[in-house]
């Protein structure tokens, strides 16, 4: 009671008390508790800005997710597509008188030098392999 007026300060206590308050003539003084402390400590550090200390578990999770955004699929002639998953491989293959090669991330695709075909057709001239040339 001060000058007539008096205060009544409740709140929880013991160990799921958050702040301790006390009365000394005017003043009242609210502080936090340990595991108010605690708590915001926590709080603080559950993930640093560089997520420096994440678990192993959320570090994994943390992956994962990335892995699942860099998905893309591949799809060759219509013919469907594959999933390739982050960090999977694609290899690209030489088919007949196909070469591919690559330099860093470019990908060529050409003839290749020795070339076979079974049948040429170039305007009404038509090689074949069985009936040879046809001059029309």
């Amino acid at each position: 009671t001060t000058g007539g007026i008096k205060f009544n300060i409740k709140g929880d206590t013991g160990a799921n008390a958050l702040i301790t308050t006390s009365a000394t003539g005017d003043d009242v003084t609210i502080a936090p508790t340990a595991k108010l402390s605690a708590a915001v400590t926590a709080a603080e550090n559950s993930a640093n800005k560089d997520l420096s200390n994440l678990s192993t578990a959320g570090n994994t999770y943390i992956q994962n997710l990335a892995k699942s955004a860099a998905s893309w699929n591949v799809e060759t002639n219509g013919a469907g597509t594959t999933a390739v998953a982050g960090g999977d491989t694609v290899n690209f293959i030489n088919g007949d008188n196909i070469a591919i090669t690559n330099t860093g991330r470019s990908i060529t695709i050409g003839t290749a030098k020795n070339v076979s075909f079974d049948k040429v057709t170039v305007g009404g001239v038509v090689i074949d392999k069985n009936n040879g040339i046809d001059a029309g």
